[in-house]
């Protein structure tokens, strides 16, 4: 099995969006990302974790805010990137207007 990390991706103002949302809200939006982990079960190796806004940070210039950003990341577990794709069939996430999903795999260190 190979591991892949799953970034996923929104318009900037959608970090503000989330920070609005009711407790019951939130919690019926969990509902849906649940069902999700359950669906994939043990090929979902680490739900992850929501992520701040982030930051670009170049050598030697100012740092930048982007027009898209990582709201969060989640760890898959499949035997090929189109198999990890199909893991994300239904995922509540691509219903949300404007947001994508990043699939990238995880590859050895050279030397290590």
């Amino acid at each position: 099995m190979k591991k892949y990390l799953i970034t996923y991706q929104t318009p900037a103002e959608f970090h503000d969006q989330m920070t609005q949302q009711t407790s019951e809200q939130q919690q019926e939006g969990m509902k849906a990302w649940m069902a999700w982990a359950q669906k994939v079960g043990a090929n979902l190796a680490d739900m992850g974790s929501p992520l701040a806004p982030s930051v670009v940070v170049t050598g030697g210039a100012p740092a930048a805010t982007t027009a898209v950003t990582g709201t969060g990341f989640s760890v898959l577990q499949a035997t090929d990137i189109e198999a990890a794709k199909g893991l994300l069939n239904g995922h509540p996430f691509l219903s949300v207007p404007g947001c994508s999903i990043c699939v990238q795999e995880f590859l050895p260190i050279p030397g290590m």
